[in-house]
């Protein structure tokens, strides 16, 4: 009796692989790769959207309660808008608009209280209203930046959701946990070599006969 197919395929020396061992190889590959690429893009969302719940609050604190300029406002905004909204109500009101909303986006993005779809439409938004702030003269570049990275979290949401779409019901990476699949892909393996332990003493049996 030759050695075992099983122990033959861990060493190496298999002439023939174990039927359904390719397939079920591809399919952890790629159930993998897709929930490293998920992981990933979720991470990559997180660390864009964290600012605003920081930079929201304290805006609104700095328009609403303390309103007075900032010693970095230079650096954003042209000379004549560091004064104006501490001088103008209206001004003030739609900094605070803006400011909130951002935060609302940002928490209902980190806890899956906004869709991606509509998460994307308000991020590409801000980023484009930003952009044209900036051909008109009405920043500087740190918007500009602040708009780009704004578009590109637009576009990384989008993905996201159309990845959501292509899935559908038939999720293989939304719920996988790589060591409840390992060790369930374990257990197939186990049996796919039990059985063809078996066929191959099946088929011993008949020879010897």
């Amino acid at each position: 009796m030759s050695a075992s197919i099983e122990a033959k395929r861990r060493d190496g020396t298999d002439d023939e692989p174990v039927p359904g061992w390719q397939e079920k190889d591809k399919l952890k590959g790629f159930v993998v790769a897709a929930y490293i690429e998920k992981r990933m893009r979720n991470i990559l969302i997180t660390v864009l959207t964290l600012p605003w719940l920081v930079l929201g609050p304290a805006n609104i604190y700095k328009v609403a309660v303390l309103n007075r300029g900032s010693p970095i406002a230079k650096y954003i905004v042209v000379p004549p808008a560091e004064t104006c909204q501490s001088e103008c109500d209206i001004a003030r009101m739609w900094a605070c608009l803006f400011w909130g909303l951002q935060f609302v986006v940002a928490f209902g993005i980190l806890t899956g209280g906004i869709g991606n779809g509509t998460a994307a439409l308000a991020k590409f938004y801000v980023g484009i209203a930003l952009r044209r702030a900036y051909a008109h003269g009405v920043v500087h570049k740190p918007v500009q930046y602040g708009a780009n990275v704004e578009i590109f979290l637009g576009l990384t949401l989008l993905y996201h959701k159309l990845a959501e779409w292509v899935d559908g019901p038939n999720d293989l990476v939304g719920d996988f946990n790589p060591t409840v699949y390992n060790e369930d892909f374990r257990k197939k393996g186990d049996a796919t070599a039990e059985a063809a332990r078996k066929a191959e003493q099946d088929a011993a049996t008949k020879k010897d006969r």
